[in-house]
């Protein structure tokens, strides 16, 4: 049963209000190859437990702390509700909660999981552990509850040798127990395999059956068929059972869904006799039909042979006694008439004998009953009086009418004062307005005892704390209502909790320290490899560990005991309350890059993680911090921001206009100020592609048509692509430029962009153009000369 569940699809509620961890367990528990679940999420308290009541789940991961409630008022309610087939939860809590997980534990949780050290394995492994145990506890329940109702169905069958009485109780408790829709005993008739239901058990609203003639052509043909064998018929769906359209129009006639058949087969000298079946139905749905459920219905039908054999040969015994007896009475009848008188006046004699002895009896136990009440009497009286705690006797209103000897001390009066008085006189001020609420609160009509704690006051004045129980009943004398009280002195259990409460709270402490101990050592031991070292809150350093040593060039020996400052330089001292210990206070953790000192002198450059150990008070008691040299990457970001430095005045002293694109190549990402100067446009103006804006409207179609060049193919070769174009100004003039192309590639060699340069080459232009003029007006005077 334990595989069969696994193999199943698990039904799984995750409790947290992280959805980001509710994401993480998913997919933790998704990657388990072996078992499918159905994940159910919720963000609250009151939406987990709306979803485990409408939901039937196999198993809960509950996060301890929930922003409306906690994980073990989640616990509470759930057993409340089902605290005999409870669900499995896995708690899921932060560090330092270790204590609160162990309550979890005693309110019935599986196990817990501490979420930092949860991982993909770590979660599947537990929940299957969790899955398995749950599911075997289950299957030895179901196991002992099977063999307590094999028990008593064999207790019953040596009990009753009525076979209508044992085969009612044995429905009666097989279906209560497998909790079936109907279970009945049909048996047959062995003249034409024609059958009847002798037994019986159903719920609402199915049909009942009891004593219905069942005529089944099925049993006619083959007179019983496997069932004489002693083989079971199990259909968990009669309608994809393969079963003929007479059987199934047999079974609807029962409402019958799902059907599990067990033969009753009697012992014989040549072979067993099929007498009938034992049948289980579920009409409201399809069924799977347990092994367990199957071996059950089996063990109990040959139970049913049993007490059917004793019952067949019983009745036979009970036939022959009265053929013996019919004989004897015909011998003994003449006898009998002879003796009658005789027997009658025996008879008479005998009455009247066990009338005086009833007599004597009566009258013996009613001396004996006033004897018993008598001392009651007396014995209550002496408890009433003698008992180690205070009792009184009041109407309604508190008015006192009777008290014993420990009420008399315990406030210091006498019984001549104290009768008639009202109890509320002696209750303490501050509490009567809580004391008539209690009296008020006593029901006419319920007999209920009430119990609460007080503080009263005795005569002298002196307040004690006290535990009232007060019950209430009717007078026998005037058959008036009136109030028992019930006071007690309990100064001695209140200084005993304080003392328990103190106990605790140093316990709480050392579990606390120890925690805080566990903390530290798994913190070192993940970063093991860096730097780590621990201090007191004023820096005082307390663990160094290996990386340390390599780091700071100090060794364990000469550095605990020192303050953490003699790392530092005294020029960033002033910085470390602003850049350091003020966020470390305000967030636990902090990362910051510094500069320190080692042991020779040198200067590095570190990177710093610190994080705060607080106590359960939330004080914060420990600094941890974790460091590693990061002096080289500090040297390459300082030669990259030179090198951007140069580049970028390069860029904008250049006597041409600079472009950027990426991959895209009409997508523009930089211009220089020298476009800006040649296009009349801003530099925002230019990004995207609104640097085409620039270009003269009879030039961009051509511009746009370069994207299909061959040179912006992934597989080309040419390196730059060159050529000519026009802008236009807002101011409507026109320039000429000479534009340049490259690629640009990172240090795999792949394109990551294009840059592109801008001469203007309107003079060039302007003078070709002159040139060109002045060659037409030669040649014409040329023409004209010859």
């Amino acid at each position: 049963m334990t595989d069969q569940l696994l193999q199943t699809a698990i039904t799984l509620l995750i409790v947290d209000d992280a959805e980001t961890d509710r994401e993480t367990y998913s997919r933790y528990l998704q990657s388990d190859s072996e078992i499918t679940y159905r994940i159910i999420e919720a963000a609250t308290l009151a939406e987990g437990l709306e979803l485990w009541r409408s939901h039937s789940l196999d198993i809960v991961l509950l996060d301890l702390s929930l922003p409306d409630g906690n994980g073990l008022e989640f616990l509470e309610a759930i057993n409340i509700d089902h605290a005999e087939d409870r669900v499995p939860v896995i708690m899921l809590t932060g560090q330092g909660n270790e204590k609160t997980a162990v309550s979890a534990m005693k309110l019935g949780a599986a196990d817990y999981l501490l979420k930092g050290d949860i991982t993909a394995k770590s979660l599947t492994t537990t929940v299957n552990r969790v899955l398995r145990e749950t599911a075997l506890s289950r299957q030895l329940l179901r196991s002992q509850q099977q063999q307590i109702l094999i028990s008593e169905i064999a207790l019953r069958i040596r009990e009753f040798t009525n076979l209508d009485d044992i085969s009612n109780a044995i429905v009666k408790e097989v279906r209560q127990f497998i909790d079936a829709d109907r279970a009945t005993i049909y048996k047959f008739n062995p003249a034409d395999m024609s059958g009847k239901i002798v037994a019986e058990d159903i719920v609402s609203p199915w049909q009942p059956c009891l004593d219905m003639q069942v005529q089944d052509t099925c049993f006619l043909e083959n007179l019983g068929g496997a069932y004489c064998e002693g083989r079971i018929f199990v259909a968990n769906d009669i309608y994809a059972a393969n079963l003929t359209a007479c059987h199934i129009k047999l079974l609807e006639r029962f409402q019958v869904r799902a059907n599990l058949v067990v033969p009753i087969l009697l012992p014989n000298a040549n072979k067993r006799i099929l007498w009938g079946l034992l049948i289980l139905h579920q009409c409201a749905a399809p069924r799977i039909w347990l092994e367990s459920d199957v071996q059950l219905i089996q063990q109990l039908a040959v139970q049913l042979a049993i007490s059917i054999k004793q019952a067949i040969a019983y009745q036979q015994i009970q036939n022959e006694l009265a053929e013996r007896k019919r004989v004897e009475a015909l011998f003994l009848e003449q006898q009998a008439e002879l003796e009658t008188r005789n027997n009658l006046l025996e008879i008479t004699a005998a009455d009247l004998e066990c009338t005086l002895e009833e007599l004597r009896v009566t009258t013996e136990e009613q001396v004996l009953q006033n004897r018993l009440l008598e001392y009651e009497q007396y014995r209550y009286q002496n408890l009433f009086d003698f008992a180690p705690d205070g009792y009184l006797v009041t109407d309604l209103s508190s008015r006192i009418s009777e008290v014993n000897q420990v009420i008399l001390e315990l406030l210091a009066i006498s019984r001549e004062f104290i009768l008639g008085k009202p109890l509320v006189m002696f209750v303490a001020s501050e509490n009567r307005d809580f004391f008539y609420s209690q009296l008020n609160s006593q029901s006419p009509s319920s007999n209920a005892k009430t119990t609460w704690e007080i503080t009263l006051r005795n005569y002298h004045g002196d307040l004690f704390p006290a535990e009232i129980s007060v019950i209430q009943n009717s007078n026998l004398g005037n058959n008036k209502p009136q109030l028992f009280w019930m006071i007690r002195n309990i100064s001695d259990r209140k200084r005993a909790e304080q003392e328990l409460i103190q106990l605790n709270q140093s316990l709480e402490v050392k579990v606390t320290e120890r925690t805080q101990e566990i903390q530290l050592q798994s913190q070192m031991l993940e970063q093991i490899h860096d730097a780590v070292i621990s201090t007191t809150i004023d820096g005082t350093i307390q663990t160094w560990n290996f990386g340390a040593e390599r780091l700071y060039e100090y060794k364990s020996d000469e550095a605990i005991g020192q303050n953490v400052s003699m790392l530092y330089l005294n020029e960033d001292l002033s910085l470390m309350i602003s850049a350091v210990f003020r966020p470390l206070l305000e967030n636990g953790t902090h990362e910051v890059e510094l500069r320190n000192r080692t042991k020779s002198g040198k200067i590095i450059y570190i990177g710093l993680r610190l994080s705060l150990v607080r106590d359960e008070m939330g004080n914060p008691i420990r600094l941890i911090g974790c460091s590693d040299n990061i002096s080289d990457r500090k040297q390459a970001e300082k030669a990259l921001k030179e090198s951007e430095r140069l580049f970028s005045t390069l860029v904008s002293t250049s006597p041409v206009a600079i472009t950027r694109f990426d991959l895209c190549p009409l997508n523009c990402i930089y211009v220089n100020e020298r476009w800006s100067e040649m296009t009349g446009r801003s530099a925002a103006s230019a990004m995207g592609k609104g640097w085409l804006d620039a270009v003269h409207p009879d030039d961009r179609d051509m511009i746009r048509g370069l994207t299909e060049h061959e040179f912006f193919s992934p597989s080309s070769r040419q390196l730059m692509m060159t050529g000519e174009g026009r802008h236009l100004r807002p101011d409507g003039t026109i320039n000429w430029y000479f534009s340049q192309l490259v690629k640009e590639f990172n240090d795999s060699g792949e394109v990551t962009g294009y840059i592109g340069s801008l001469t203007d080459i309107s003079d060039r232009k302007k003078c070709r153009s002159s040139l060109e003029s002045k060659r037409s007006t030669l040649a014409i005077c040329l023409r004209k000369r010859w």
